[in-house]
């Protein structure tokens, strides 16, 4: 709530986590799927498509997560990627996963998002 400037409010729905997310200073969009990438709610810029993204975060996390593996590294807990200079944090929290798009050339809120995460996390034991 306090990210979100309405500290006196506990409980978001998905619709609005993603919209004020993408209202934070510095991003374009955010997205929240399922464990197999169904969209549960999406804002990204165009060309970009929540629907598509959504698909693919369960397959880029799992594929991530397994390299970690082969490499002994351990369990992978968050991504934080670039894409023509926008920023993307992608963190898996339970059966659902979360998705932040930054913009380009800007600060990315990363303390923020994982905030948020921390927070969605807590919710979806």
């Amino acid at each position: 709530g306090e990210i979100f400037g309405d500290p006196s409010k506990k409980e978001w729905s998905p619709n609005e986590i993603v919209q004020k997310t993408a209202s934070l200073k510095g991003m374009s969009g955010a997205v929240i799927a399922t464990n197999d990438g169904l969209l549960v709610a999406g804002q990204l810029p165009p060309p970009l498509k929540s629907e598509t993204f959504a698909a693919f975060l369960p397959q880029i996390f799992g594929r991530m997560n397994q390299y970690g593996k082969e490499l002994q590294i351990g369990e992978l807990n968050s991504l934080t990627l670039e894409f023509q200079k926008a920023p993307w944090y992608i963190v898996k929290l339970g059966t659902i996963f979360f998705g932040a798009a930054g913009k380009p050339g800007e600060i990315f809120p990363v303390h923020q998002l994982k905030v948020i995460a921390a927070d969605m996390g807590k919710q979806n034991r």
